[in-house]
């Protein structure tokens, strides 16, 4: 492998080459079989050295010597005199190099995603360690550059979105920070509160993350922050400039913030991860009796949304089942106060929800009567916002949610649920 060979790949992995680059390096490697292995060897060298600490190498490189054959004894036979041997220091790096790949290629599958990707077009690219890769998850280092279509990502373990506008380029930062990077083009964010922060940077301007929910937008006007609830802190130019619920933010004019527009009063009757839900995740098929109000729910397990896996939900459920039932009550003193519902709902992969016996909203499930072994249309992340729906369904005093989660798959790990249910309150 060539110099200018090895400096282009480390540059690759850093997220740093351009899309001639890139195409340089396609070519290069895959020209034959023995770069290409050159290739891999460099990688997982390179990825080594980010990922463990010296005394892991050293302790690595220690094993790797004692079984390498560079150990064995000589033979006897005479080596031709013009055959030179490699310097002692490029079997030693082989020879760790491979042995801290497979320790990472192993890790690997238990690091938890950054994002999801809701769904990936066929004119986007994911880059990952200079390589396009077919997934639909993002990791650290990973690159998206999207074509013709917006791309919406997912923050596992609750309803955090970001949708990446179409031509945008959008960089996951590696270590020690948790950053993206919006290297071109535009995007927008509603993250919900978070239990670490993290930034979300454009060529101008920069956000922290703390636990709010506001949206962010890039294009030729510069930065511009809108923040619903919460604060956020802003900085442009050596600039700093705290954001408040309800109010917005320009890179261009950080000197002052502007009121947002008074969105139509709304209630919260049942908030994102709101406590005491009762939940069945043994597999068991209820029926249809088991939405109505007057269910006994008593002996089901109780536990806080989000619901699924993952350390990022509240509640883990019980893996391999195709269905999973989940109830909620919430109590009103009025409810003609309200003319209006909004339902806004995660969830993976298919969904049925009913207010007080009556379904809705459906997604990603066939129509009529379903089982617990009815599965998923779909194998994909979903959100959903349901408006407007009859405020005549609620009653004084008890209400009940009720929602069932349907698998694609027996296999699949990625069973989730979230909801808000707000409503309009009637003007006077």
């Amino acid at each position: 492998m060539t110099h200018e060979l090895a400096m282009l790949i480390e540059k690759c992995l850093a997220g740093e080459a351009d899309e001639a680059e890139i195409a340089s390096l396609h070519e290069q490697i895959y020209a034959s079989e023995e770069v290409y292995r050159e290739y891999l060897v460099q990688v997982n060298f390179l990825l080594d050295l980010r990922e463990f600490s010296p005394s892991q190498i050293r302790r690595a490189t220690a094993s790797a010597l004692q079984r390498s054959p560079s150990r064995r004894r000589p033979s006897r036979s005479r080596r031709p005199a013009s055959r030179s041997r490699a310097p002692w220091w490029i079997g030693l790096g082989l020879a760790a190099s491979l042995v801290i790949g497979l320790l990472l290629f192993f890790s690997k599958d238990s690091r938890p995603p950054e994002f999801l990707v809701a769904l990936l077009p066929a004119d986007a690219q994911l880059l990952r360690q200079g390589l396009i890769v077919h997934d639909d998850q993002l990791y650290p280092g990973d690159r998206l550059i999207t074509g013709a279509t917006a791309v919406a990502l997912h923050l596992p373990g609750d309803g955090t979105k970001i949708i990446v506008a179409k031509n945008s380029r959008l960089l996951v930062s590696t270590k020690p920070e948790f950053r993206l990077d919006l290297q071109q083009g535009s995007f927008t964010a509603e993250v919900d509160p978070q239990p670490k922060p993290f930034r979300i940077a454009t060529p101008d301007a920069q956000v922290e993350i703390i636990g709010t929910r506001f949206s962010l937008a890039y294009n030729e006007q510069g930065t511009r922050l809108e923040v619903q609830h919460g604060c956020v802190e802003m900085s442009s130019n050596d600039q700093k400039s705290k954001v408040h619920g309800g109010e917005a933010l320009s890179s261009r004019n950080m000197s002052h913030c502007i009121p947002l527009a008074a969105p139509p009063e709304l209630a919260i009757l049942l908030s994102m991860n709101s406590p005491e839900w009762r939940y069945l995740d043994d597999g068991a098929d209820l029926g249809t009796f088991w939405k109505q109000p007057n269910f006994d729910d008593r002996a089901w397990k109780i536990g806080q949304c989000s619901f699924g896996y993952g350390s990022g939900c509240k509640t883990l459920v019980a893996a391999n089942k195709i269905t999973y039932y989940f109830r909620k009550n919430f109590i009103l003193d009025d409810p003609s106060e309200y003319q209006d519902l909004i339902l806004k709902a995660h969830f993976d992969d298919g969904a049925i929800v009913y207010l007080n016996g009556i379904e809705i909203a459906r997604i990603a499930l066939p129509a009529g009567i379903v089982s617990a072994a009815t599965r998923a249309e779909i194998h994909e992340a979903q959100d959903q916002t349901q408006a407007p729906i009859p405020a005549g369904i609620l009653k004084p005093g008890r209400n009940v949610i009720a929602v069932e989660i349907h698998n694609r798959s027996i296999d699949s790990r990625d069973t989730f649920l979230n909801l808000e249910l707000s409503a309009k309150v009637r003007m006077p």
